[in-house]
């Protein structure tokens, strides 16, 4: 019920947001804006707040067994993800587009939200170590991705810069700062911790308001018309979690951990996916943003799902 009550809250967020767009008052100049507010101030944030004020903490031998749980959860999802879009007859060139949508979801806004309220502070810090090798990979393995999509097509990726450049972000570097200060046992002083996870709180409702919003540019008729696109959100986000988590599940003793894991294959495509498509891949833009809106959408009820059947 926690789960399901926490899914509906984000829906209404994407609700408001979405009528804020119809009103003009998160006019399409606005998005860029707010979704760069999220991301370089209130997410940092919100991430330093959850390492240095936890109480909960992890000795290095869980957090060593964290790390390996979640390279072989993503190793797994990576590898459906290069069969997955041929199965479903995407075109070659959309093919590395599809992989990061199935791989790549939203468990910094909405999956540390989520874990927070429904299993306790310790889901969160896993949420918050596996964001570590996530915003790693999101800057290298998921930008590779689209300029190899871009190069199938016959044409130069539309910015051909470093992608490790893409690392020195005030996510990536609170992430590893957090993470350190964490495993030193430093703890905010409270006249610090206090605004900082103030700011931390806008993180979730202005995302959630930002995709809602973002909704509005999305046509349900393109959506509810594209069989492979339902497919591909059908198995992203009911039948590969299931499967892997039943998989894995036996072999994952820590509650918490086995919540991580589900957040992790879960959750929605992330957000991020639709914005370097259109930096990286434009061509791909289209059906990632579909795949973003409809994931999206879809979670309030397959999320839910989910945990029920794995029994969390």
């Amino acid at each position: 019920m926690v789960i399901f009550q926490q899914m509906l809250g984000f829906l209404l967020m994407m609700a408001i947001g979405l009528a804020a767009r119809r009103a003009n008052v998160l006019a399409p100049e606005v998005l860029p804006k707010a979704s760069a507010l999220v991301a370089n101030v209130t997410f940092p944030c919100m991430i330093v707040a959850s390492f240095t004020g936890a109480t909960e903490r992890l000795g290095l031998a869980e957090a060593g067994t964290a790390f390996v749980t979640f390279a072989v959860v993503v190793a797994v999802v990576v590898a459906i993800g290069w069969g997955l879009p041929v199965l479903l007859r995407y075109p070659p060139h959309l093919r590395p587009a599809a992989n990061l949508c199935l791989w790549l979801s939203n468990i910094g806004y909405m999956g540390m939200a989520l874990l927070g309220a429904a299993y306790g502070e310790r889901a969160r810090v896993y949420v918050l170590l596996y964001l570590l090798p996530s915003n790693l990979m999101l800057y290298t393995y998921a930008i590779w991705l689209l300029r190899r999509g871009a190069s199938l097509e016959g044409r130069a990726p539309a910015d051909g810069g470093p992608a490790l450049r893409g690392l020195l972000n005030p996510g990536v570097i609170t992430t590893v700062v957090g993470g350190i200060l964490y495993f030193a046992g430093f703890s905010m002083p409270g006249v610090l911790l206090e605004p900082l996870e103030a700011l931390g709180g806008i993180t979730v409702p202005l995302a959630m308001m930002v995709v809602g919003a973002q909704l509005a540019d999305v046509p349900p008729s393109a959506v509810l018309v594209n069989r492979r696109l339902l497919a591909f959100c059908l198995l992203k986000m009911l039948v590969i979690p299931v499967a892997v988590l039943f998989a894995f599940g036996p072999f994952v003793a820590d509650r918490d951990l086995l919540a991580c894991c589900m957040a992790v294959l879960a959750m929605p495509t992330g957000v991020l996916v639709s914005a370097l498509a259109l930096i990286h891949q434009p061509s791909a833009a289209q059906e990632t943003t579909g795949i973003v809106a409809l994931t999206t959408v879809m979670s309030v009820v397959t999320v839910p799902v989910v945990c029920a059947a794995i029994g969390l």
